[in-house]
């Protein structure tokens, strides 16, 4: 045998065995390129399972449809063990849920109409396109119907109306539609993706609830069950390779959570394996990265926080209830998620719009009980349970078993024991005296998350503010497709200051799919100068760049008094003519001019609003979408200091009414502006800009001068200090954001007072 024949051989022999391997190899990975066959199921079925081995040995015996139905009939009897409920007990669920949550009925009903009458059940997946209504499908309306979030509502009018087959036709249908669309080309797969990992996770999601209602029928059949099942095979294909590369945000998790339940509900197939183990270890990616170390999620919103939460408990549960282990790093960044959420609540157990929260349009709140039963149930916590009520929420009623619903009865709740309390990196500051209703709460935001601002409003140094049961200075929910949703991103309805009237959110950008969403490419950058709990009073100081380029210097303090008050203090410098103005949510009526404004409510109860040192040039007010706004507005060519009470009261006897240029009586304490030679102790005088006087404490803004032991001291930059009267010596603390030096005359033993710091002032010459 020649050499040139036994390389040829060996050669051939290579190649062959190449294309073995390379065979063996694509059977190991289902194809995103294409939607299974019912008879291809068969080729990726891992038969090291006894009874899928039978199954597959049947099909390829020749005994080809009724391998087909033991396939559909042996993934339904495992779904029953698998998924959060079970179609074998539905009936009893599904005659509880609606005895025990009115008004279920007629909300599925309403949106599962919406679909039937807006979409046929072979829609086009892309646009231009029009709706049975014969209009133009909107981007925004092209993303929802890829979600598919009412294909749920469709499957619950199925059993409202007797199983009337419309609804199950028109989810076959669809999915043979998206099916079609997918293997003719005919989908959008750019700005509105059909397969984008998020819409694609949260159709996965939806329909994945969906097939389990239906399930519970006869009439979903075995040509239906295997039709799902190839779809969502598909889906987890798509999903597999869409997701490989981490991409910060919510739209990538949903994505990843959707390709874990497909690998949870199907692991007899061979992609399921490397599927999990991708999408386990892209979430605990996602937790390491867009939990902060505070607990909240980066993009700083309430409802994103929220969503998350969601994302991350159908994971948990799933695994839970299959058995799959979880990295010890998930269990333990999720569980402080829901503690994060706490430490922001209301005292009425709701909690403050923050960005992009978008439930309820204009709503001036989100409700915390869904995510907090989450976290009460998985935790066994009772300070969970203390900010849930005593059932458990309709939303996650299909999650959860019976032996939960009766441990969630059964566990106890606790108040919380801590008070005011910041989320430092997230940036969210929050003052308040008590968890009683009536207690007060303010919310101070001054953060920015530096890897994705998409859902950041204008409102940074902004305040949201509860007291006497409600929301007195609120901030609003927005909706991605209103008209004026880009408005209500930004600072006009916010509780800001502004100079020149320029909001702080500027560069708008919309989205690539023209969805209605869209974001600022410009918007300050905060720095925290300050923050200081105490049993009487907190202290916040923070500054942003937002109008250094016009040469304007800001910063905003806030002082909250504990028994129930704030003083706003916003700090403009700048040697240059602009106008500086204060915005204020809410219905504000002008009691002296160009000084306090006021607001009741309902109850009697109300807000007062008073400029402590001085007058506005002008006032303006404004109504957009039922809501309104007052604005201080001030010209100067020297800068401008607002030093603003927020004074909530809880009636009508309650109500300011001493008040003037110099000095304000505000319920027992004394504010004064323009202080000179305040006398502390003898030898011991102060001037200030500003002073406040509450049970035993003196609050000095913009100290000027200490004249002690007969030497005056001049302050050349901005000096803010408490002090307070202590049995054989004075204690004072800074306000300032830089270091202060002290005198070295009579009272100071150091020179040096730090941001925070407390010292205590000697009675005797150094």
């Amino acid at each position: 045998m020649s050499r040139s024949f036994f390389q040829k051989s060996l050669l051939t022999l290579f190649l062959l065995l190449f294309a073995k391997g390379f065979l063996l190899l694509a059977q190991n990975n289902i194809p995103s390129t294409k939607v299974l066959t019912t008879d291809e199921l068969f080729e990726y079925l891992e038969t090291s399972n006894p009874e899928i081995a039978k199954i597959a040995d049947g099909y390829k015996a020749g005994n080809i449809e009724a391998a087909k139905k033991n396939l559909a009939d042996y993934f339904k009897q495992r779904s029953a063990e698998r998924y959060f409920f079970s179609w074998k007990n539905f009936g009893d669920q599904f005659e509880k849920y609606n005895r025990d949550y009115k008004g279920s009925k007629e909300n599925h009903l309403s949106k599962a109409n919406e679909l039937l009458t807006d979409f046929p059940s072979n829609p086009f997946w892309q646009i231009p396109s029009k709706n049975l209504k014969g209009k133009e499908v909107t981007a925004y309306e092209l993303r929802h119907l890829a979600r598919q979030h009412k294909a749920v509502d469709a499957a619950f009018a199925y059993y409202y109306k007797n199983e009337d087959t419309t609804y199950l036709n028109y989810f076959v249908g669809q999915m043979k539609s998206l099916n079609k669309a997918f293997a003719e080309g005919k989908y959008d797969d750019e700005g509105n993706g059909i397969y984008e990992y998020f819409r694609c996770g949260y159709r996965t999601s939806n329909w994945l609830f969906a097939h389990h209602l239906y399930l519970a029928s006869q009439k979903y059949s075995t040509g239906d069950q295997l039709l799902f099942i190839q779809t969502i095979l598909h889906h987890g294909a798509q999903l597999f390779e869409r997701t490989k590369k981490y991409s910060p945000g919510n739209h990538h998790t949903k994505g990843l959570v959707g390709l874990f339940l497909i690998s949870a509900m199907f692991p007899e197939f061979i992609s399921a394996a490397s599927w999990q183990k991708q999408a386990i270890t892209g979430l605990v990616e996602h937790l390491q990265k867009e939990v902060n170390d505070d607990g909240f999620q980066f993009e700083r919103s309430i409802g994103y926080h929220i969503g998350d939460i969601d994302n991350y408990f159908y994971v948990y549960r799933i695994a839970q209830i299959n058995g799959i282990a979880l990295p010890d790093e998930f269990t333990e960044r999720f569980s402080e998620m829901f503690y994060a959420l706490t430490q922001l609540a209301y005292p009425d157990k709701k909690l403050p719009v923050l960005q992009d929260d978008t439930d309820e349009p204009w709503a001036e709140f989100n409700k915390m009980d869904e995510p907090l039963s989450i976290g009460a149930l998985l935790f066994n916590d009772p300070q969970l349970k203390y900010f849930t009520g005593n059932k458990i929420p309709s939303g996650i009623f299909w999650y959860l078993d019976g032996t939960t619903f009766k441990r969630f009865k059964g566990l106890q709740n606790a108040a919380p024991v801590f008070s005011s309390t910041a989320l430092k990196t997230t940036g969210y500051f929050i003052t308040r005296n008590g968890w009683d209703v009536s207690s007060e709460y303010m919310v101070i935001t001054n953060g920015l998350s530096d890897k994705k601002p998409d859902h950041q409003h204008g409102d940074i140094l902004g305040i949201s503010a509860y007291a006497n049961g409600r929301v007195i200075l609120p901030n609003y929910q927005v909706r991605y497709f209103l008209d004026d949703f880009s408005f209500f991103k930004n600072s006009f309805v916010k509780n800001v200051a502004l100079v020149d009237s320029i909001p702080q959110g500027l560069k708008w950008k919309k989205n690539e799919g023209e969805s209605g969403f869209g974001k600022w490419q410009n918007l300050p950058k905060p720095k925290t100068n300050l923050w200081l709990n105490h049993l009487d009073y907190d202290y916040f100081s923070g500054s942003h760049n937002g109008y250094e380029a016009i040469g304007v210097n800001y910063k905003r303090d806030i002082l909250f008094i504990k028994k129930g008050y704030w003083i706003v203090r916003d700090v403009f410098v700048s040697n240059t003519v602009h106008s500086y103005q204060q915005i204020w949510q809410g219905n504000f009526s002008e009691e002296i001019k160009n000084k306090f404004a006021r607001t009741t409510f309902p109850d009697g109860s109300g807000l007062e609003l008073i400029l402590l040192n001085g007058n506005s040039d002008i006032t303006a007010r404004d109504n957009f979408r039922g809501k309104s706004n007052f604005v201080f507005s001030k010209k100067t060519n020297t800068g401008c200091t607002y030093v603003t009470l927020v004074y909530p009261r809880r009636d009508f006897d309650e109500r300011l009414q001493n008040i003037s240029l110099e000095k304000t009586d505000i319920n027992g304490d004394t504010f004064l502006t323009g202080v000179k030679n305040y006398l502390i102790v003898k030898d011991l005088v102060i001037t200030a800009s500003d002073l406040l006087k509450s049970d035993g404490n003196l609050y000095f803004w913009d100290v000027k001068e200490i004249l002690t032991g007969g030497e005056n001291y001049n302050f050349k930059d901005e000096t803010n200090f408490i002090i307070k009267m202590k049995d054989g010596g004075i204690e004072m603390t800074s306000l300032s954001a830089e270091n202060i030096v002290l005198p070295d005359v009579d009272y100071f033993k150091q020179e040096i007072l730090k941001p925070g710091e407390t010292i205590t002032l000697q009675m005797q010459e150094k």
